[in-house]
């Protein structure tokens, strides 16, 4: 009876929203899904062996997400002085240029985000993240999203949470 009660209640707090007031953007491929979803976390599968060897599957929790945030943000961060450098340089010479920094720079709050968790053969939690500005048109919720070009609208880092480290940040490039 108890256990039929707890159900419901977390039914009634998915449906009112309530359950992930502070996360509503969460999303997973089997799971809670909403409009405004700004991530998706996949599950590891054979069309993704290429991104890791020696892989297992793993999920993420909410601390995780949390973290990968974290680390993200600290890895675009060391990213963005280079291109703002490079951005001032080229505005003086070309000042028609001003209202194109979103080209240069990465502004993290206009991405939307896919998340493939694994345990890799030193059995820790890493995470390939995908990233991308545009997302008319294609179901980033269910497939993960792959371009050539496209600039700095796509990129990818790898993210090690046991480590709390990142490498291989690849920004897409220009046709």
């Amino acid at each position: 009876m108890m256990e039929k009660s707890l159900q419901y209640f977390v039914l009634f707090l998915l449906l009112s929203g309530q359950a992930f007031a502070q996360r509503n953007y969460y999303a997973t491929k089997e799971g809670f899904r909403t409009d405004s979803a700004t991530y998706v976390v996949f599950s590891e599968n054979e069309t993704t062996t290429w991104m890791f060897k020696g892989q297992k599957p793993a999920t993420l929790s909410e601390n995780e997400i949390e973290q990968l945030d974290t680390i993200l943000k600290q890895c675009i961060d060391a990213y963005n002085p280079s291109r703002q450098k490079e951005f001032d340089s080229l505005l003086l010479i070309r000042p028609r240029i001003k209202n194109y920094l979103k080209y240069f720079v990465i502004d993290l709050s206009r991405y939307k985000r896919q998340y493939i968790p694994i345990i890799n053969r030193n059995g820790e939690k890493e995470v390939w993240v995908n990233c991308f500005c545009r997302d008319k048109n294609i179901n980033w919720l269910q497939s993960y999203i792959s371009v050539r070009d496209g600039a700095n609208c796509y990129f990818t880092v790898k993210i090690n949470l046991t480590k709390g480290t990142y490498y291989e940040l690849m920004v897409n490039g220009n046709a």
